[in-house]
């Protein structure tokens, strides 16, 4: 299906369009109630022309910023020391505890943002949900690929950062991350989401 609004080429299972956000079926609402004729203002005049068609930028929900999801991550952060100052002399792991620490790392955010939570404990209390971009629940798969994309996306965050600076192009630095959704939830075919 092509999007009404972008044109970007979409699933045909899919609700709303990854890219510009707007939910086809309000979309096509909107095109039917701005192409009907009008009911004349006067009886017996002729019928007003409808208003321009303006491109609406209808959502479901809206897309977490920065904002939210640093303060998520340290949450998380704050979650993780606990889990490992926990488990560590539990298991009676020795120094380091690498492998470890990267098991609970995998654990914590994959199992979390697959599960019916929808997201880490950091996300929930910051009132975000991890979904795919029809909505639903992500898949394991996609769980796995926004783990493992985490890095492209940063390294991609701060070449563009790098670029910026070199050329003084502040607005650039700026727009690579402010944009919402980021490289690897595109990527994984995810959005976090306000809850």
């Amino acid at each position: 299906m092509k999007c009404p609004n972008c044109g970007a080429e979409n699933a045909d299972s899919l609700v709303e369009c990854p890219f510009c956000l707007i939910v086809f079926s309000q979309w096509a609402k909107l095109s039917l109630q701005q192409d009907a004729p009008r009911a004349p203002a006067v009886p017996g005049g002729s019928a007003a022309e409808p208003s321009p068609r303006a491109a609406p930028f209808i959502t479901r929900r809206e897309y977490a910023g920065y904002l939210r999801r640093i303060p998520a991550r340290m949450i998380d952060g704050f979650v993780m020391m606990i889990l490992f100052g926990v488990t560590k002399p539990a298991l009676g792991v020795p120094e380091p505890a690498l492998g470890l620490l990267w098991a609970l790392n995998i654990l914590y955010f994959i199992g979390l943002e697959w599960s019916p939570l929808r997201g880490t404990l950091g996300k929930k209390a910051m009132g975000l949900s991890v979904v795919d971009v029809s909505g639903g629940r992500i898949s394991f798969v996609a769980a796995n690929k926004r783990f493992w994309l985490m890095p492209v996306w940063m390294f991609w965050v701060w070449i563009r950062c790098a670029f910026a600076y070199l050329t003084g192009n502040k607005a650039y630095g700026a727009s690579c991350i402010l944009e919402k959704p980021f490289l690897h939830d595109r990527l994984a075919g995810t959005l976090v989401v306000k809850a």
